[in-house]
């Protein structure tokens, strides 16, 4: 019978995303505001030190968040993963213009007025529990604790939630973008 699918399919990962709207307390949305506004200037400061190193050296290097902190007590105050995640994407964007310069331009530094508020941290999973997790009420963050959310949609079970980009719309809403890593059976014919 050929077509029949084999007992041990292979399982493929996948990934889809869901939104949810939250509805954060005013000391949440504050903290949101200033991991909005540390992410951006640990963007610069990593944009402008790689800068000064490239024009004295002639090699590429970006600092870690990290060196920062003592002279920016303040950076101590948001999400760890949120300044990591900026710096992976300062790393990306500069990979991306050293493989392909014409494309992708020269990584430029983030300004207020133009860009949009959002910041991304990672779930890590450790022996007391996840970082990040959903619950009946909302979701649980690194710092902000429980936040009030409206679900759309819940994850299927198996799901596993990989990592959030909280979002401020111009409006003044707040949303958050939940990655999730799916595994997919995949069917395999089995031959006659």
């Amino acid at each position: 019978m050929a077509g029949n699918i084999a007992p041990e399919a292979a399982a493929a990962v996948r990934y889809t995303v869901l939104k949810l709207r939250l509805h954060p307390t005013p000391e949440q949305a504050a903290l949101f505001e200033k991991t909005f506004g540390c992410c951006r200037d640990i963007w610069n400061q990593i944009l402008s030190d790689q800068r000064r190193f490239y024009e004295e050296t002639g090699t590429h290097f970006l600092p870690t968040p990290a060196k920062y902190k003592k002279e920016a007590p303040f950076l101590k105050e948001v999400d760890n993963q949120a300044l990591i995640q900026e710096h992976n994407k300062l790393s990306q964007a500069f990979r991306a213009f050293f493989k392909n310069p014409e494309t992708f331009g020269y990584p430029h530094f983030k300004r207020k007025k133009d860009d949009r508020d959002s910041f991304t941290a990672c779930n890590h999973v450790f022996e007391s529990g996840p970082t990040i997790y959903l619950t009946k009420k909302g979701i649980r963050m690194t710092k902000a604790g429980l936040v009030k959310a409206r679900f759309s949609r819940r994850p299927r079970s198996g799901w596993k939630l990989k990592r959030i980009t909280v979002e401020k719309t111009r409006s003044g809403n707040y949303y958050c973008y939940i990655l999730y890593e799916c595994r997919v059976r995949q069917a395999e014919p089995v031959l006659p």
